[in-house]
């Protein structure tokens, strides 16, 4: 008996429409076929383009850049973000330096008044000290030369330097300008220069200042021009 020889099958050709990629028409009701209608552009969502990415590589080898775009809703989403953003930035700058400006402020104003009570404190207590110099200098414009005389010299002496390296200095006032602010004229004697007038001739205490501050005015006689 002869073998049949299976029959070879013939490779089913595609059609035109699986060729060309292009979407298979469609039968209404009557049986008729049509073709899918073509998308108009206009009617896609319109789109930005946007800068296209350098490529350093693409350069050397000569070829273009590949330009993306981005849809317009999104890229205007994009741009609200980016402007919210360097707002909210400004914002907080802005709130960073108010902060700062503030803290210095409070910082400068508590040295201020830390420095203040310092000075206060300061001053109270060269005032009860200077009223023991004042004893001093009474006992040495009445002191006869001796040794006595030379030691209270010498106690007066080291009051003073002591007082000197923590800022108190005295006045120098005697033939000076009468000064208000510095002295308390508590004697005024007729003169006859006018040079003399209203000048400091002699101070009965001695005035003190403690830094750029009087703690105790000078006591002066002042001329009065007649």
């Amino acid at each position: 008996m002869k073998k049949k020889t299976p029959a070879k099958k013939t490779p089913k050709t595609p059609d035109s429409a699986e060729i060309t990629g292009d979407a298979p028409s469609r039968a209404d009701g009557d049986g008729e076929r049509h073709e899918p209608e073509a998308v108009d552009g206009t009617e896609m969502a319109e789109a930005v383009e946007i800068d296209p990415v350098v490529d350093e590589e693409q350069e050397s080898r000569g070829e273009t850049p590949v330009q993306e775009t981005v849809p317009v809703e999104i890229a205007l989403a994009l741009e609200e973000r980016a402007r919210t953003a360097e707002t909210r930035l400004a914002e907080f700058g802005a709130a960073f330096q108010k902060y700062k400006d503030e803290h210095q402020a409070i910082r400068a104003r508590m040295e201020r008044d830390q420095e203040s009570r310092v000075q206060e404190t300061l001053s109270r207590t060269f005032l009860e000290i200077l009223g023991a110099l004042d004893n001093l200098d009474r006992s040495l414009e009445h002191a006869e030369d001796g040794p006595l005389a030379e030691g209270v010299g010498l106690v007066h002496k080291q009051f003073m330097d002591i007082l000197r390296a923590e800022g108190l200095e005295r006045l120098d006032l005697v033939g000076k300008p009468f000064d208000p602010t510095k002295a308390e004229a508590v004697f005024a004697s007729p003169v006859d220069d006018p040079e003399d007038a209203n000048k400091v001739l002699e101070e009965f205490r001695p005035g003190y200042r403690l830094g750029d501050k009087v703690i105790r005015p000078a006591q002066v006689r002042v001329g009065r021009l007649v």
